[in-house]
């Protein structure tokens, strides 16, 4: 449930563009569930997920850009 209530947030927070936010409430869940399993596992859940998120925005970045 808190997952779900995550990806919701997050594609909420990408309101610049009403097309945007259907595109990223499928990666929502993504890093909400990493950061549930990493919590149980250690504490660097946070940093793993900001990694995670960084790495998407980089690819998104390359693909605009040689696109």
């Amino acid at each position: 449930m808190a997952v779900a209530a995550s990806a919701n947030l997050f594609a909420s927070l990408h309101f610049y563009s009403w097309k945007y936010i259907p595109v990223t409430f499928p990666s929502g869940p993504v890093p909400g569930y990493v950061y549930v399993v990493e919590q149980a596992r250690r504490a660097r859940a946070f940093v793993i997920v900001a990694t995670i998120h960084s790495l998407r925005n980089a690819i998104s970045v390359a693909l605009l850009f040689t696109l």
